[in-house]
């Protein structure tokens, strides 16, 4: 049995890691293993939520999920550090899966995949910015997180932290703590400004039918289907 330490919840700005060169501490905070019952209820008490993970690589079942960040709609952020082995976050499943709650990704195929294949956790609804990207802004070749929030909230985020070790999760660095918080931190507004742009296009239908899919998608990539759609 993988002896876990104990749940312990930061209830303070951790500016003891953190320094305003950053990032805003005052909407920020970090809590282990799970979230802790008054996240929860602050959580389930909001109608969409940005959601972002951390992990050591990009393959589902081989690479393990280190960290999870959450964001609501005032731009208060929890980063829930994941220990090894760790196959259980009760109050997280509760809110992923509440379906009063929209959860907004960049990327949603892996990120939901990843929550499926370490805690069961079956997501939804879901939005997918890079997804609502693809359909709204079809003049450009760019739907990367960073290529989005640049043009559409006028911000360049700093993703230098984005390859780098997250399996450390109780010694992250602030830059890490940082980035992962950015990732989540302006993933709602830029769903508003594309639903905007999508529904002047007449693709905002067609956007919210290919969001019901990706849980299809996500199954088919944890049993490693590959192209069962090509000829």
């Amino acid at each position: 049995m993988t002896n876990f330490p104990p749940i312990s919840y930061l209830l303070s700005p951790i500016s003891y890691l953190l320094s305003a060169n950053y990032m805003n501490l005052d909407n920020f905070q970090v809590c282990d293993r799970d979230l802790s019952d008054d996240l929860l209820s602050r959580y389930l008490g909001v109608n969409s939520i940005a959601v972002d993970t951390e992990t050591m690589g990009l393959i589902p079942g081989r690479d393990r999920l280190c960290l999870i960040q959450l964001c609501d709609p005032s731009g208060f952020v929890t980063a829930i550090r994941i220990f090894r082995g760790q196959t259980e976050a009760p109050n997280l499943k509760k809110v992923m899966e509440d379906e009063r709650i929209e959860k907004v990704f960049h990327f949603a195929r892996f990120d939901v995949a990843q929550l499926s294949q370490t805690f069961g956790i079956a997501t939804q609804p879901i939005f997918c910015t890079k997804i609502a990207s693809k359909l709204a802004r079809t003049y450009t070749s760019s739907h990367g997180l960073k290529s989005l929030v640049q043009e559409l909230e006028g911000i360049e985020l700093d993703k230098t932290a984005q390859s780098s070790d997250w399996g450390n999760a109780v010694n992250l660095t602030p830059k890490q703590l940082s980035y992962a918080a950015n990732d989540v931190r302006y993933l709602l507004s830029v769903r508003d400004k594309l639903i905007v742009m999508m529904q002047r296009e007449e693709r905002w239908e067609l956007a919210q039918k290919c969001f019901s899919c990706i849980p299809i998608f996500t199954a088919l990539d944890l049993q490693q289907y590959k192209d069962i759609f090509e000829h």
